[in-house]
């Protein structure tokens, strides 16, 4: 971790390396026992992915198991059926929040997923890492901005909204994070050290609230548009904040909110095991090469 720019990718890869010479010692037995190695190609850090790809072709030359790839992005989408699998139903309007995107769009059935609206800049959890370096919190990221914003001593209503706009954007295509932070740090630099210290508690719950507000104001117009489908499913690794899913439960109290568990919300085994799972069940494991950045395409 670099105290100024965040994740060293060389510094993760290391990382990865390590934990997975500890995975296969530990769980060697397991291993033997299992048919397959499903691992994500993507998108991710490039250093990453070739660290799992690298493990898994060296599993599958040792152990002789089957190699499967999986989406990241699907992974996540479809991680609400890890907990919800009897409840949760084709097709479901999902929202994705996490470090490095925002997507809001549809999933229709295993496969078919359209991309409606997606960030053009810094994705949520990015903005609210950078905002949490920059005040110099204790940890810096995101889950220490909500701990902080926890303590906060103000109204909603009387929040600092850091507002931020995109012209031409009458489709609701494209979601904006990055006039958040600059407006952001045009307010920190008029204050003083102490003031900002005395503050602390209320920015964090203000960047938070600008921050939900307008993922949910793009996600109401999602909601609205596509009227007939009753469904919504939070997912990410920012999707486990509590104050967004307070947020979220009490603006479309009518529909049927899906959420994940913090622990199945951040990049996990579980959901990459779960997609492999549930295309394996309908037969379409062999088809997954998914283009769903693709705005309106139903892949």
């Amino acid at each position: 971790m670099n105290n100024e720019f965040g994740y060293n990718p060389k510094v993760l890869c290391s990382k990865h390396t390590k934990a997975f010479i500890d995975i296969i010692k530990k769980n060697n037995f397991y291993i033997i026992l299992s048919k397959y190695v499903v691992i994500c190609n993507g998108p991710g850090i490039h250093y990453s992915l070739s660290v799992g790809y690298m493990v898994a072709t060296a599993i599958h030359q040792i152990y002789n198991k089957q190699i499967h790839y999986v989406d990241h992005i699907e992974s996540h989408i479809l991680s609400v059926f890890i907990e919800h699998r009897n409840k949760i139903k084709f097709p479901y309007i999902f929202c994705l929040i996490t470090g490095g995107h925002c997507l809001i769009g549809i999933a229709y059935s295993l496969g078919k997923y359209v991309v409606l609206t997606k960030t053009i800049d810094d994705a949520p959890g990015e903005v609210l890492d950078k905002i949490a370096r920059k005040i110099n919190l204790p940890i810096h990221d995101g889950k220490c901005i909500e701990q902080y914003a926890k303590k906060h001593n103000q109204l909603i209503e009387s929040l600092i909204n850091f507002k931020t706009y995109i012209k031409n954007n009458k489709n609701n295509e494209f979601i904006s994070f990055s006039g958040i932070k600059t407006r952001f740090i045009y307010y920190i630099k008029k204050l003083s050290i102490q003031e900002l210290n005395n503050q602390i508690y209320n920015v964090c719950a203000s960047v938070q609230y600008s921050v939900f507000t307008i993922i949910i104001n793009s996600l109401k117009k999602t909601v609205n548009r596509y009227i007939d489908i009753k469904n919504i499913a939070i997912v990410g690794g920012v999707a486990s904040n509590y104050v967004l899913k307070s947020m979220i439960e009490t603006t479309f109290k009518y529909n049927n909110i899906f959420t994940t568990s913090p622990k199945y919300s951040c990049d996990n085994a579980e959901m990459v095991a779960n997609t492999f799972i549930l295309n394996q069940c309908c037969e379409s494991i062999n088809s997954i090469k998914h283009k769903i950045y693709t705005t309106n395409i139903i892949n």
